[in-house]
């Protein structure tokens, strides 16, 4: 009680000086707080950090690759889940057909399971390898597939397979992509090989491709750029964003030649590579990496006169196609809501 008497009778200025040091000390006392909350905020976005870091590079570690290419091939590994007997049930006895430009192995491991549903025609240029793929009972055609040439052209056979080409590797950058394990590429000798287009090589076995899968080593833009009349309905190509071949188109020139085509990118796979010697280090994620080399899939573009003709041309493998693409809900919306 004489407490409070004792407060009635402050003059204003004494209130007021009491006022503003209670102001000081609550201010003084939030910005404490407000301190050590930051850092408890800093200490766990470091520890936040050290723990992602250190767990992304355990993964690139355990897999050579980025996290964006493990996350990338995560979803690639949801194709090929659906399932062979509603396949053959669609087909009613029937086959697709599939051709392999530049196979190394028959076929796709993934894609074994839809054997029994397709005619494959594999196309090699090495003539040892196109030999070994004969053996295994495959239908081989053995010619180089580009651009069409009056006269043979250099062949550039590499140490390791799978990389030999009509185009010569570009040191430079196949050290950047290979972080400086460059051997596979070194050419150990160059030989003069006949080059046909595409529609001319196939035309002989079949008049339509469902699937076609590119894999030429640089040269994937000429393969497309001499598909004739032939219109897959699922595409697969290896694309790179920098010349790893002397002369080699990159993803942006093969999407716009596909656009043209009435196609339309759904899924990409990259390999991302930094300098070799940070990618060589214990820090991978020191510098940003760069998205060099990969996998294009396209799929016809419903949205185009070309595209929508591809798929009405023969609905049927159009589904079956998507279904295997674990794209059956995509079919489904674009064969209703078509125009």
């Amino acid at each position: 009680m004489q407490e409070s008497i004792a407060i009635l009778k402050m003059n204003k200025k004494e209130f007021y000086k009491c006022r503003f040091f209670a102001f000081v000390i609550s201010m003084i006392i939030s910005g404490i707080k407000v301190k050590i909350w930051n850092s408890i905020k800093i200490s766990y976005r470091s520890f936040r950090n050290s723990v992602t870091n250190d767990v992304l590079n355990l993964l690139s570690r355990w897999n050579n690759k980025s996290i964006l290419t493990i996350a990338q091939t995560y979803q690639e590994q949801k194709f090929y889940q659906f399932p062979v007997e509603d396949i053959i049930s669609s087909l009613d006895g029937e086959k697709l057909w599939a051709a392999d430009i530049g196979a190394r192995e028959g076929e796709n491991s993934e894609f074994e399971k839809y054997t029994c549903c397709f005619n494959k025609i594999l196309v090699k240029a090495d003539e040892i390898e196109a030999e070994k793929l004969k053996s295994s009972g495959f239908v081989v055609i053995d010619k180089a597939i580009g651009k069409k040439q009056d006269r043979p052209q250099n062949f550039y056979i590499t140490y390791g397979e799978g990389c030999s080409s009509l185009l010569e590797p570009k040191k430079i950058n196949v050290e950047f992509y290979t972080s400086g394990n460059t051997k596979r590429f070194d050419v150990q000798k160059t030989t003069k090989v006949s080059v046909v287009d595409l529609y001319t090589a196939i035309k002989p076995h079949t008049d339509v491709i469902h699937y076609l899968k590119i894999d030429t080593q640089g040269n994937e833009y000429d393969v497309l750029n001499g598909m004739g009349g032939y219109r897959p309905i699922i595409i697969k190509v290896e694309t790179s964003s920098i010349e790893l071949y002397h002369g080699q188109h990159f993803i942006e020139d093969i999407s716009t030649l596909l656009r043209s085509y009435g196609y339309v990118l759904f899924h990409q796979t990259l390999i991302h590579r930094c300098s070799p010697g940070t990618h060589n280090s214990s820090e991978l994620f020191k510098e940003t990496a760069l998205p060099l080399h990969g996998d294009a899939y396209f799929m016809p573009d419903w949205n185009t006169k070309n595209g929508l003709s591809i798929i009405n041309s023969d609905e049927k493998s159009y589904r079956i196609m998507m279904q295997i693409f674990n794209m059956s809900e995509t079919a489904d919306f674009i064969l209703k809501k078509r125009i």
